[in-house]
């Protein structure tokens, strides 16, 4: 009997300090990808935390805020609250990215258009500017297939301001979104964000007044 009693006490502590080292990789891991994600985005841009669970592959974002390119009125261009993603480890060893669900809580974007830039287009270009990637490397390797189940969208505001000729051509904003989409891979959301891009390149210029 004390034999048993002793072997499940060892069996407890090996699994309690199985979890505090999971607990301090956790924080440790939450707090190098934080700095690193910082110190990729420099003065265009801030995250305020990124924290990861190793036990069931969630991230947590929270206080992200991305400064307008130079040219542009106002000076955030994105500002977030809080964006929860849950990650499965399995499709990783295949080589796919499969997300079980994105929540997205309080996002402000701010979309300018000066006569045939848009901020968004020029926010992108200046952190690839930042970013050595070897183009023989580039060229072999293929970005893995990210599958997303779920997208919720929370209290999501989206503004646009069109300029042409130091002139506000156009402007509009919807505040209050509220919605969920199912079912999205990262084809269809490349899809979706080129076809809005190039909308915004050719859309109409309408003098008001």
């Amino acid at each position: 009997m004390k034999k048993k009693n002793t072997f499940l006490k060892v069996i407890l502590w090996i699994v309690a300090i199985i979890l505090l080292i999971v607990i301090i990789l956790q924080f440790a891991a939450s707090g190098i990808v934080t700095k690193t994600a910082n110190k990729f985005l420099g003065d265009k841009g801030n995250i305020g935390n990124i924290s990861i669970s190793i036990l069931n592959g969630s991230v947590n974002v929270k206080d992200v805020t991305l400064k307008q390119p130079e040219g542009y009125e106002n000076n955030k261009l994105l500002q977030l609250d809080k964006l929860s993603a849950k990650v499965r480890y399995f499709p990783l060893l295949r080589g796919k990215v499969v997300v079980s669900y994105v929540k997205v809580t309080n996002l402000n974007i701010d979309i300018q258009k000066i006569d045939e830039d848009i901020n968004l287009l020029s926010f992108a270009d200046s952190l690839s500017g930042d970013v050595q990637v070897s183009t023989e490397k580039s060229a072999s390797s293929q970005p893995p297939e990210i599958f997303i189940k779920r997208i919720k969208l929370n209290n999501v505001s989206v503004s646009f301001q069109e300029t042409s000729d130091g002139i506000v051509s156009q402007s509009a904003k919807v505040e209050g979104i509220n919605t969920e989409v199912n079912r999205i891979s990262s084809k269809g959301l490349k899809n979706i964000v080129e076809q809005v891009a190039f909308s915004l390149e050719k859309a109409d210029v309408t003098q008001n007044g």
